[in-house]
């Protein structure tokens, strides 16, 4: 818009020049003919215009005088001038990814189903749009494209900051995500582990409190419940309350930075950090709401040095579902999981990396069609791979390739069913074999 403004602004400054050059050239007697020449050039220029261009660039330049004027983060307002009208504009930045990966696929099928899969996919597409007025406020909207197709708003949230202290209210994803933190491009292997999915907190809407008092952070969060996403009231997948609250520690360093990425490049100082997570919800009071009761639990510590990195998460989640979930009312589920991984640069661009998780279900058996398993047995994972980054110390574009081997089957587990996780419905073990290309801007 800022653009065309100044294209409106340019028109009017044109039009005023051109009378003045004119005016002034009888008052001289027209003794300049390249002047003459040029002006009656100019003129036959503004005369082919079409109606419809001028028109058009008319209402372009009035639509713009009637935006609120707003300083840019970290300018001066500019003075009002009268032959040319200026708008600021606010800060807009513009982010997006594209995730593409080759997966070929081995496993124990269910009846009648192949035992292989392979292909190409397009596990995520994202477009990112971050908008400021001031520094004490911001609109961040951020849309995308999953493996199987399906367009998603992801989050859709306003801030607000007073100091250390900071107000997000919209849809966001909840704080103690420990694995899934960081952004796809950032993560160690090519995609979050199984277990991160099975106990992936999500996306949800409400509002949530931030503290930043020196090394500490601290969130306080009245939402919609665990993985309710854009799930509206009396839509189903909601939760009557629900609320978070989240604790963390830098013990070194001064700032977050380090751990919005899994990986720590060569050279970069050495950090460590400490998460304490909780949540609980309850519904089925009202209408349409999930008739389940949740307290969701996640400890998390990353530690990064130069050149290296290491992160280990435990997840607890219990469960007490109510009617419509296929069990007794009242039984409770006490599910369980853990990852750890480390990475290490052996180049400046290169990068290998092991990763182990487990979910530990609880044990006892449920309706495989409404839960992702019967959820009698474990379900463990073993990764390995390397990466190479083709920017040096920048995660912006990066080849993966990872083997994963999964020692349990699925349709026992609690694990879901992810393509982007190259999970499939298995009675046995199963194995992916991934390359990958990221980019990210």
């Amino acid at each position: 818009m800022a653009r065309v403004i100044v294209l409106g602004s340019n028109f009017a400054g044109m039009t005023a020049a051109i009378a003045v050059k004119k005016q002034a050239g009888r008052r001289l007697g027209m003794r300049n003919r390249r002047c003459r020449i040029l002006i009656e050039h100019m003129m036959r220029t503004v005369t082919r215009l079409s109606r419809q261009h001028v028109a058009a660039m008319a209402v372009v330049f009035l639509a713009g005088s009637m935006l609120p004027t707003a300083t840019a983060r970290g300018q001066q307002a500019a003075p009002q001038d009268t032959a040319t009208h200026r708008v600021s504009t606010v800060t807009l930045r513009t982010g997006g990814l594209v995730q593409m990966r080759y997966t070929l696929n081995h496993r124990a099928p269910l009846a009648s189903e192949h035992n292989w899969t392979s292909g190409f996919q397009v596990t995520r597409v994202r477009l990112i749009l971050d908008a400021s007025a001031s520094d004490r406020a911001n609109l961040l909207v951020r849309a995308g494209v999953d493996g199987g197709g399906s367009f998603n708003i992801e989050r859709a949230f306003a801030d607000l900051h007073f100091g250390t202290t900071q107000l997000r209210m919209g849809q966001f994803y909840l704080p103690g995500a420990g694995e899934l933190y960081p952004d796809p491009e950032r993560t160690l292997a090519t995609d979050y582990s199984p277990t991160g999915f099975t106990f992936d907190v999500g996306a949800t809407q409400g509002v949530m409190a931030v503290f930043r008092p020196g090394r500490w952070r601290a969130a306080a969060v009245l939402h919609s419940g665990l993985r309710s996403g854009f799930a509206q009231a009396g839509a189903g997948g909601r939760a009557d309350a629900a609320a978070t609250v989240y604790l963390e520690r830098n013990l070194v360093g001064d700032t977050w930075s380090p751990f919005t990425q899994s990986s720590s490049f060569r050279g970069s100082p050495p950090a460590l950090k400490v998460g304490l997570a909780g949540t609980y919800q309850s519904g089925g009071k009202t209408g349409d709401t999930d008739s389940v009761k949740v307290l969701y639990v996640s400890a998390d510590v990353d530690v990064k040095g130069s050149g290296w990195n290491a992160f280990g998460q435990f997840m607890y989640q219990r469960s007490e579902p109510g009617e419509g979930f296929g069990i007794e009312s009242g039984q409770t589920f006490d599910d369980m999981g853990f990852v750890v991984q480390g990475g290490a640069f052996v180049t400046q661009n290169l990068e290998i990396f092991l990763r182990y998780d487990q979910t530990i279900p609880d044990g006892k058996e449920r309706d495989p069609t409404i839960s992702n398993g019967t959820g009698t047995h474990d379900f463990r994972t073993l990764t390995g791979g390397l990466s190479l980054f083709v920017l040096p110390g920048r995660p912006s574009a990066r080849f993966s390739v990872d083997y994963q081997y999964m020692f349990d089957a699925q349709t026992t587990s609690i694990v879901p069913a992810a393509l982007n996780a190259s999970v499939f419905p298995s009675t046995g073990p199963q194995w992916a074999l991934r390359a990958q290309f990221v980019a990210s801007f």
